[in-house]
Order: structure tokens, then C-alpha cells, then sequence
């Protein structure tokens, strides 16, 4: 029975294809027509004339319009299209469709548009003629931020793209995904293509600054682009098959421009102001809280004073300055920051060679004392004509950066920011003589064993130089006017050097006390290389049938090399570099690792009479990260290939005959896509037998790095999408809506193994997981004439949830706490105990009968913990889930205002619905030693019958009540400010200025949250596991900056 439907089906298909192109020749017949219309300027609303107008297709004499912006012209067919070009505003192209008459309005060069157009492989493409999930963003403001790296920029402003601020710290970057989360222990970051070219955009593995995460894509000054495209489903990510699993940022750097030279020169200068800060306690309630814990620990007041004599605060001890002082540490740390940046370009050449020349310098000094970031940059772009059908390009660009770094980790020993929370305010930041006056040496450790903030920022020195070479060459014939091909070449280099060392004096011994001034360095070296050659056929025929075709192949080899070391207690904390260490304990490692990537590409696009669109792409790659005894896809040459194919089609309504009267409706078109994707972003050698080398005493010995799987493959991502196209009134309303669903198959997992084996687990195709959710992006000029204003919203949402998993639950611990996944969940959610208030007197206490695993009764004052097995015991089984990383809604809102050169725009961006760990206030709330804490355990309870949330003081915590919990989690939504700029325009030229331009830009002005830490917005990782945990990162400061562009 089934076989007899299918073949049904296959009829019914076969006779609808005979159908379609029986009728090609009825579509395709062509009579004359003679077209009347009148142009009109979008910008103003008057008509344009002495505009040339001709035929798209046809070798017809061109027209021009009167001063009424009145045309006519003859059309050889009634579906030629008509193509009309003007300095200074957007070129159009109008489909005539049977039309006699047509009204035509140009929008301004600069203006947000259908027909943007964003470059697909080898060809720039209007977005209006792609039936695939495509976001240009809205860039107006993009070189005004005070944002150091452009990824940050994009936040809020691509519907679809999460991106996550990592920090304060300049040059960190941020976190970026699309659509939710399609692997779990994969990264998550969209694929960056720069001109043509893969490059890496995830940090280095194992910093040797805790906390610190590099950012490669800070390399790319954003003065230096001219347009970001992010493309979000299969159809429009088919071409680079697994590598497209998590969607792809198509970024064009400024291109070369022929004619007459030109300078473009921007300068900003700008501070930044300290935190609003976390209040703790004052010397006063210090000493009252820790003479309580130190009576909870079971000391009378003459053992306290007998171990700390400084408690008395007696002037006659020999210490008193030391230890009475009232210090706030916070101010001690954070200071305002300074930021420079300035940026030249010169373009200019003639129709044989065209070049764009750059340079910039950026200085950006953070909040946290001596923490920074620098970079000089260098950009060449040319294109050079050797003969009319044949040409070269290269687009390179050099970066040298280096941060001035902190540790921002959860040691409280070397983070300066947790570290100044809970340092003891009676103590001082330098050492006292007996007169209470300063020495110029800071205080060293003093009793209760926490380091000196002061010294932690001011002694401690980390850095990371860097440096990048990105170049993209190429060669592009055309062999016909229909049939081009292009043979490309792109090199990544990347270099990192990390360095830190920690003093001895002022700062904790870490781990287990024997370790003083710690010694470590990192070098980092990445080097790809991308060959890539392709043909394009472009071929409009009949008049009604557009088609072109992209087919290519690609082959990437990738290295990345590691060396690290680490020493420590050398002499004195004048020897800093490795040699000065201990001979014994000196420590060298490093690794080298190489893979590569092979594809091969078709892609197809179709267009029908301006109506129908369709688009097709086959991706077959192989891997080196895939095993040999890979069961799926095809095999060639021995050689496992994945298959991934993908489609859209696109109905564009407003073409329709039917619609033609309808003349406030410039755009409708109905999307839907559907194919696969995939990723082999897994650790090399999971597939192959692995050996590293390790030294026993005096030899070096080698051993069996992992189980390995060669029937290991790639993740295999199978994502539908609809959509929704529309444009209104002459393009001043254009909203943008999709829904999408995408189920990640064969994702990787780590199946575990008994403990005999040897190891913990082995990598597994062993699970899956699916995303679905919506996006939608309004942009709408509500007014514009003499004064305008223009408004484009963001909102996005995603729903993720893992389907199935090889064993079940992967419990992930970090630092603080621990998270769960599990198949019906989303992933990496937060696992614990679920606090449900305090026992406010001990008959309530008793009433609940609870006990902890060793069998103590939980008391007055203690957190009472949901018992959710109902055993009466407080222990592991009670754990449940306790909080969700994963936000409801990312949203952003921009607006402008503009009369004649003013302007003013604001940008506010939110999330809303994400649950964060606030690891700090777990420490500086938790009562358990003699660390400063906030003044939340004002509140804390301290008598029978006393209602609060904050529980009894209690050295050492034997009950628990620090355990994580819900206690802990926060609710992290957030709405915040993210700029204000105003800037005025000068008009016309100012003698040799052809133009000036100047603006004031405010960011993270105000920010609206419930979070009780610095900053609800931080991340430490780049995937789902390492999200929404606070170890104290820089927050992101308010900041002003004065700008200054001119053009020559």
C-alpha cells in the first residue's frame, strides 16, 4: 500500500513539472509595450529629473526624464525590466509585468532597503531575490559606539543573533549564537567569513590569566567595514555545509573605489566612569560581625583577643594602624578610563586599479586599575584590471594588539574585584608607621590570609600580545557575459602570547601554601589556509526566467600550536620571567594539532517572472575529524562525505497582476526553506588512535591519549523555516518575521565507561536536540520630511531542548555549583536545592523534623530546603533543577531624530526571562568565616521568631545553608541604555572639506535590573555550559566619547 501511494505521489508530481513547462512558452511570449512613468525622490517627495532610464535586458536606446521626472520608453516585451541609476541614491531595478504605467521612487544611497543587496560566494545579490533567512542588520551607527570590537556592535541589531557582552575588559569581545544552541559540547559561535575567508573566531584554550578569554575578531577594526550579512537557515547556509551548523556572519570590508582620491579621517576620545558599587559592611559592623563568628566558632572573648589583639583596638598595641582603619576596597581598584581611537582611509584609482588604504589606533583603558587594551591596525584592498574580462584582488589587513590584563576567576586571591568585596575593611592598603602615616610599601597578608587588592592591580602583571595577518587573494575571468570563475586564496595567521606572574608580597599563597610569585606563559599560534575555486553562470532569458548557478570547491588546512610554561618561587619579586623558578618546580607542555576541511558546493537560484524564487545548494564535505568507518553519507576514495542538501522557494506576491493596484504595497513575499547542515567542530583525534608523550623522572615515556571512535561523524543539523517578507509605503515600513525550527541529530556526546577502562568515557554520535522559536524586525520611517524620525525593533525567542542523550543526564560541575542536561530539558540547566525560605523560630524547626546526611537537625535560622523525596533527610537526592540559562526574549529598539545636520539616536537593548548563578554574593554572602560581606546580613537572623530571607550566621556552615541553591540564582533580565549619540552634519563643503561630521555618543547610560551584582550581563565560555555563572568579571561602564569624522 505504501508503494502504491508513493508512486501516486510521483505521478501527481510528474504531471504538475509537465504542466509547469508546457506553460514556459505561454509565460514567455513577448510583445512590445511602451511604458509611461514618473520618478519621484523618496527623500524629499519631489520628482527627479534628467535621470537616465533603460532597458535590463534589452539593447533599447535609454531615456531620460523631463523636469516633472516624466518618462516614456519602449520595452521590446511586456516582462523586460526597467533599470534606473542616480548619484546619490540606490539603484532600481522594476519589473514591468504587463504595465503601461508605473510610478518609481528612489530611495537615498544610505537608506534601509529590499534591495540591499549582500554578496552570496562569488556575486553580490539584492536581499528582496533571496528566499532564504537573512539579516543586514542596521549599521547607521555602527562607528559611533564606544564598543572596541564589532561584535558587539551587532547586539540587538540581527534579529536571531544572541550576543553576549563578555565583560568591561576592552578587547574581550562578546559571546555570540544563533537561533538557540545546537550542540552541547561544541562551540557555539556563528561561522565568520571575512571577504571570502573562514577565520577563527573562539578563543585559545587554557588562558593562563583565569577569567580572560581572547578574542580574535577584535583584530578586525569595524572602520574598516562596509557591510555585515547574517545568514540563518540552510538555504542560505547550504554552500558550507558543516561549517554552517550554527549559522554564518558574512562581513565585506570596505571596497576599492576608482575616481578621485579621497580621505576619510575619524578621531574620538572619550572616558569611562567607575561601577555603582556592591555595599559591604564598614569597619564598625566588620568588627561586630566577626566578633559573632568568632564566638560561633566557639572562642570566649580572651581566646579571641588572645589570637587577635587587634580586636581590642587598644592604641598601645604595636599593630593599632594597621588594623583600625575604615577601608573601602572598591575604591581602591576601580578607576575612570580613557579612550582613544582614530581611524584614516584613502580610496582612490582609476578603471585599471582601484585601492582602499587604512590605518587606525585604538587605546582603551578599563575601569579595573591597569587593565587595557591596544591596537594598531593596517588594511589594503585592491582590484586591478589587467584586461576587460579578466581581474585581481587582494584584501589584507595586519593587526598588532595587546591587553594589559586581571584575573577574574572565582579565586578571591587573585581576582581583584571578589577580592575587594570581601578584604577586611580595618586593614590598610600600605603599610603604617607608628604615627598612622603612609610607607610606600603596600601591607602584606595580613591575619585572616586574603590578599591585597591594591597590590593584586597594581603588582600583579598579566598581558597577552597578539598579532594578525588576514589576506584574501584572488583571480576572477570572465569566460562569457554569463559565465565567470574565480580562483581565491585566504590566509589566517594568529598569534597570542599570554603572560602572567604573581607576587609574593601583598598577595595569598594559592592551593596548598607552598607556591609564592607564580610564573606562567602561553604561546598561541593558529594558521589556516583556504584554496577556493568556482564558476558562476548568470543567464536572463525569454525575459522571465533569471537563473544562476555557483559550483566550486574549497580545501582548508588549519594548524594550532601550544607551548606553555609555568615556574614559581623564584628569589625575590624582581625575577619574573621562567628561568627565575625553582629548578624542581619548573613545568613545560604544549601541543601541535592539524586538520582539514574539503568541500564541494553547488548552489542554484531561480527566478520566475519575478515572482517565484527558488534556491538549491548540495554541500558534500570531508573532514579530518571524521572517523573511517563512518556509516553515513557516501564514501569516496576511502574517504567518509557528508551529504547535506538544502532548498527554499519564495512566493513574491506583490508581483502578481493582481496586485498591481495596490500601490501602497512596494513588497510581499512568503518564504519557506527547508535542508541540513552540519558541524565537525569536535576535538581532533577523537577518531584515530592518539598518543602524547608524557616524563617519568629522567625519560619520557609515551601513552594512549583517549578512546578513540572511528565511527565518529558529523553533528547533522535538519532546520525548517517560514517567513514572511513585507514593505509598505514606498519602503517606509518593512517588517521582517520567521519561524524555524532546527533538530541538531548525531549530536556529540562522552559515553561513560567503568572505571577499568581506564578512562572516563569516549565521544558518540549519541544525541540530539532541537530548537524552535521566532524572530521579528520592524524598521519604519514615521516621519520624514524636514524632520524625520526612523525607528527599527528586534525580538527574537528561542525554545531549546535536548531530545535524546547517550546516558541519560550529563551532570557539568563547576566552581560554585553544578548544572544539568537531560533529554525533555533544555540544556545546562542549573541543578541544586531549592530554598524555601528560613525557620524563623525553632518550633518551626522541629515541626519540619529535617536532618542533614550526617543526621544533624536543621535549626532556628537555617535555610529550610525543600525535601522533595520526602525522606526527611536533607541530601543529594534532593537536588532539582533550580534556574534556566537560556533568556524568553532578546529585544532591541532603535531610534533616530533628525532635522537638517541634527541628529539624535538612542539604542536600548534587553533580555528577558534568563536565570544567572551569582557565585560572588554566595561568597560575600555566606556567613561562614571572617571574609567582609554585604550589607544584605543586616537582615540576617539573629532571634526566635524573627522573619527573614537571610539565614543565621554560622562559622564553618555545618548545615549547608551556603550549599547552591536557589539562594543563589538570580533573575538576570535586564533593559539597558546602550547609547545616546547626538551629532550634527555641517552642510554643503567647508573649502577643501568635502565633509564634516561631529557627535557626542553616551553608552550604558542606565540600566534596569533586579540583578544584585555589577553587571547582569557576562560571559565566561563559548557554549551553553559556561553561561549565566558570576565570578566577578569588569563590568561594562558608562562611558562617554566625542567624535570627529571628516571627509577630503
Amino acid at each position: 500500500m505504501k508503494f502504491i501511494i508513493n508512486r501516486s505521489k510521483y505521478h501527481i508530481l510528474t504531471l504538475l513539472i509537465m504542466v509547469f513547462l508546457s506553460n514556459l512558452t505561454i509565460l514567455g511570449q513577448n510583445n512590445t509595450v511602451t511604458v509611461k512613468g514618473r520618478i519621484y525622490s523618496a527623500k524629499t517627495g519631489m520628482p527627479l529629473g534628467d535621470i537616465g532610464i533603460n532597458a535590463a535586458n534589452a539593447p533599447v536606446e535609454p531615456v531620460r526624464t523631463n523636469q516633472e521626472g516624466e518618462f516614456e520608453i519602449t520595452l521590446p516585451s511586456r516582462n523586460e525590466q526597467i533599470h534606473i541609476s542616480y548619484p546619490g541614491y540606490k539603484d532600481k531595478t522594476i519589473f514591468v509585468n504587463g504595465r503601461e504605467e508605473v510610478e518609481i521612487w528612489l530611495l537615498g544611497e544610505d537608506e534601509i532597503s529590499v534591495s540591499n543587496a549582500t554578496r552570496m560566494i562569488f556575486r553580490e545579490v539584492p536581499l528582496k531575490d533571496i528566499p532564504a533567512a537573512i539579516d543586514a542588520g542596521n549599521l547607521v551607527e555602527f562607528n559611533r559606539s564606544t564598543n572596541t570590537s564589532f561584535c558587539q556592535d551587532l547586539q540587538g541589531m540581527m534579529g536571531g543573533l544572541n550576543v553576549i557582552n563578555r565583560s568591561g575588559m576592552p578587547g574581550e569581545g562578546a559571546f555570540m549564537y544563533t537561533r538557540g544552541y545546537s550542540s552541547l559540547f561544541s562551540s557555539s559561535n556563528p561561522l565568520v567569513v571575512v571577504d571570502g575567508m573562514l577565520i577563527r573566531s573562539e578563543g585559545f584554550d587554557n588562558p593562563v590569566t583565569n577569567g580572560f578569554h581572547h578574542n580574535s575578531l577584535v583584530d578586525i577594526d569595524k572602520r574598516d567595514i562596509s557591510g555585515i550579512t547574517l545568514l540563518k537557515d540552510a538555504a542560505s547556509c547550504g554552500p558550507y555545509g558543516v561549517k554552517a551548523s550554527n549559522g554564518i556572519l558574512l562581513i565585506s570590508t570596505i571596497p576599492p573605489r576608482g575616481g578621485k582620491t579621497t580621505l576619510d579621517v575619524s578621531v574620538s576620545g572619550g572616558i569611562s566612569t567607575t561601577p555603582s558599587q556592591i555595599p559591604v559592611m564598614d569597619a564598625s559592623h566588620y568588627s561586630s560581625y566577626i566578633m559573632e563568628q568568632l564566638y560561633d566558632a566557639g572562642m570566649a572573648s580572651e581566646e579571641i583577643f588572645k589570637a587577635y589583639p587587634f580586636l581590642e583596638f587598644n592604641p598601645e598595641y604595636f599593630y593599632y594602624p594597621r588594623y583600625n582603619n575604615n577601608t573601602n576596597w572598591q575604591n581602591e581598584i576601580f578607576k575612570t578610563g580613557k579612550l582613544y581611537d582614530a581611524h584614516l582611509i584613502v580610496r582612490g584609482g582609476d578603471e585599471r586599479a582601484k585601492y582602499s588604504l587604512s590605518g587606525g589606533y585604538l587605546m582603551n583603558e578599563a575601569i579595573l586599575k591597569n587593565t587595557s587594551y591596544s591596537r594598531f591596525n593596517f588594511r589594503f584592498n585592491s582590484v586591478v584590471q589587467v584586461s576587460p574580462k579578466f581581474d585581481i584582488g587582494f584584501n589584507l589587513g595586519y593587526t598588532s594588539g595587546r591587553y594589559n590584563l586581571m584575573e577574574t576567576g572565582a579565586s578571591p586571591q587573585t581576582n581583584p574585584i571578589f577580592a575587594s568585596l570581601i578584604k577586611s575593611p580595618l586593614l590598610t592598603v600600605y603599610q603604617k608607621d607608628q604615627e598612622g602615616i603612609n610607607l610606600p610599601v603596600y601591607d602584606d597578608v595580613a591575619d585572616f590570609g586574603y590578599s591585597n587588592p591594591s597590590v593584586i592591580v597594581n603588582e600583579v602583571e598579566a598581558s597577552d600580545a597578539t598579532s594578525k595577518f588576514l589576506g584574501v587573494s584572488y583571480l576572477q575571468l570572465k569566460i562569457t557575459n554569463q559565465l565567470t570563475a574565480r580562483v581565491q586564496f585566504g590566509l589566517d595567521r594568529l598569534k597570542s602570547n599570554e603572560r602572567i606572574f604573581l607576587p609574593s608580597w601583598g598577595m595569598a599563597n594559592q592551593g596548598d601554601g607552598s607556591a609564592e610569585r607564580s610564573m606562567k606563559v602561553k604561546v598561541d599560534q593558529y594558521f589556516s589556509i583556504l584554496s577556493e575555486a568556482g564558476i558562476n553562470y548568470q543567464n536572463r532569458f525569454n525575459y522571465i526566467h533569471d537563473l544562476s548557478l555557483d559550483a566550486g570547491a574549497r580545501y582548508m588546512v588549519n594548524r594550532l600550536a601550544q607551548d606553555f610554561g609555568a615556574s614559581q618561587n623564584s628569589a625575590t619579586d624582581e625575577f619574573k620571567d621562567l628561568n627565575s623558578g625553582k629548578a624542581d618546580e619548573k613545568s613545560v607542555g604544549g601541543f601541535e594539532e592539524k586538520w582539514s576541511w574539503l568541500n564541494y558546493y553547488v548552489s542554484g537560484n531561480y527566478i520566475l517572472k519575478d515572482r517565484y524564487l527558488l534556491s538549491a545548494n548540495l554541500s558534500v564535505d570531508a573532514s579530518s575529524k571524521f572517523g573511517n568507518e563512518v556509516l553515513d553519507g557516501i564514501s569516496m576514495a576511502g574517504y567518509p562525505f557528508a551529504v547535506l542538501p538544502s532548498i527554499g522557494i519564495a512566493w513574491r506576491i506583490s508581483s502578481e497582476s493582481f496586485m498591481q493596484d495596490i500601490k501602497f504595497l512596494d513588497e510581499l513575499k512568503f518564504r519557506v526553506s527547508y535542508g541540513l547542515t552540519g558541524s565537525d567542530d569536535f576535538i581532533n583525534y577523537y577518531t584515530r588512535l592518539y598518543y602524547s608523550t608524557i616524563p617519568y623522572y629522567s625519560i619520557t615515556g609515551f601513552h594512549l591519549n583517549g578512546l578513540f571512535n572511528p565511527g565518529l561523524k558529523w553533528e547533522v543539523v535538519k532546520q525548517s523555516n517560514i517567513g514572511l517578507d513585507l514593505a509598505l509605503f514606498r519602503e517606509r515600513l518593512i517588517l521582517n518575521a520567521d519561524w524555524f525550527k532546527a533538530l541538531t541529530e548525531d549530536m556529540i556526546t562522552y559515553v561513560s565507561l567503568p572505571t577499568y577502562y581506564g578512562y572516563e568515557s569516549y565521544a558518540s554520535n549519541g544525541g540530539s536536540c532541537q530548537n524552535t522559536g521566532f524572530e521579528v524586525s520592524i524598521y519604519g520611517k514615521l516621519i520624514n520630511r524636514t524632520f524625520k524620525w526612523e525607528a527599527d525593533a528586534r525580538i527574537s525567542k528561542y525554545d531549546n531542548k535536548i531530545i535524546t542523550l547517550e546516558n541519560n543526564e550529563v551532570i557539568t560541575t563547576f566552581t560554585g555549583g553544578e548544572k544539568i542536561t537531560r533529554a525533555g530539558d533544555p540544556m545546562g540547566l542549573f541543578y541544586g536545592y531549592r530554598a524555601e525560605g528560613v525557620f524563623d523560630s525553632q518550633q518551626q524547626a522541629d515541626e519540619a523534623n529535617l536532618l542533614d546526611k550526617s543526621g544533624r537537625m536543621f535549626n532556628a535560622g537555617d535555610i529550610r530546603f525543600a525535601d522533595l523525596d520526602g525522606n526527611g533527610i536533607i541530601d543529594e537526592q534532593d537536588k532539582t533543577i533550580i534556574g534556566n540559562p537560556h533568556p524568553d526574549i532578546v529585544a532591541g529598539l532603535y531610534n533616530k531624530f533628525s532635522y537638517k545636520g541634527w541628529a539624535l539616536s538612542l539604542f536600548v537593548q534587553g533580555v528577558n526571562g534568563v536565570d544567572v548563578f551569582n557565585y560572588i554574593r554566595s561568597q560575600a554572602e555566606s556567613m561562614t568565616g571572617v571574609e567582609n560581606q554585604t550589607t544584605a546580613i543586616y537582615n540576617r537572623w539573629t532571634t526566635n521568631g524573627q522573619q527573614t530571607n537571610i539565614p543565621r550566621a554560622s562559622y564553618g556552615d555545618p548545615m549547608g545553608n551556603n550549599r547552591f541553591s536557589t539562594r543563589w540564582i538570580e533573575d538576570g533580565s535586564y533593559i539597558r541604555l546602550k547609547y545616546v549619540t547626538i551629532s550634527y552634519t555641517f552642510p554643503g563643503k567647508l573649502a577643501f572639506i568635502e565633509n564634516l561630521n561631529v557627535y557626542i555618543t553616551a553608552a550604558n547610560l542606565v540600566t534596569w535590573t533586579k540583578y544584585l551584582g555589577y553587571d547582569p550581563e557576562f560571559s565566561y565560555a563559548d557554549g551553553v555550559l559556561g553561561q549565566g555563572i558570576d565570578y566577578g568579571k569588569i563590568p561594562q561602564p558608562r562611558s562617554m566619547v566625542i567624535g570627529l569624522k571628516v571627509g577630503l
